[in-house]
């Protein structure tokens, strides 16, 4: 339809606007089901493969404190961000019940990468731990969206 649809974390526009947007996987594609597509990125930027999560991963030695911004709280961690990836822990929108979970508390962003029908990869960031997951989840959940330039 042209309208870029997502969820602000309890449908707070204010949340929104610090944390970002949460989209279900077919919306950030925008339809497309190609890996790497530009999806709802501006233009000469892309949704990530899980490749490319897996190379960041691998950048930061797998240490969430380089890729969360240094404002975030992390349970026995201190964040770096010396990276510059900032990440916020903006939560998530569940679809099946319409709850919002675990703000100031996790991340996952979308990759570009489907498992299935139904799943798609993405990176994840917990404040009690301090590795980087790059896993599945249900496309129809939504979760955060970072663009890389291409």
């Amino acid at each position: 339809n042209g309208v870029i649809e997502k969820y602000c974390y309890d449908n707070d526009e204010n949340n929104c606007t610090k944390y970002g947007g949460l989209y279900e996987w077919t919306e950030a594609m925008q339809y497309v089901t190609t890996e790497g597509t530009q999806g709802i990125c501006p233009s000469g930027w892309h949704i990530p493969t899980r490749a490319e999560f897996r190379i960041l991963e691998s950048y930061v030695n797998d240490e969430a404190v380089k890729l969360i911004d240094v404002g975030e709280n992390m349970n026995g961690y201190t964040p770096a961000n010396t990276s510059g990836f900032s990440a916020l822990f903006a939560g998530y929108r569940r679809i099946i019940n319409g709850y919002f979970n675990y703000l100031g508390l996790y991340t996952y962003f979308w990759s570009s990468t489907e498992i299935d029908s139904g799943n798609a990869y993405g990176m994840y960031l917990f404040s009690n731990y301090s590795d980087v997951s790059v896993s599945g989840d249900s496309k129809i959940n939504g979760v955060s969206v970072r663009c890389l330039k291409d």
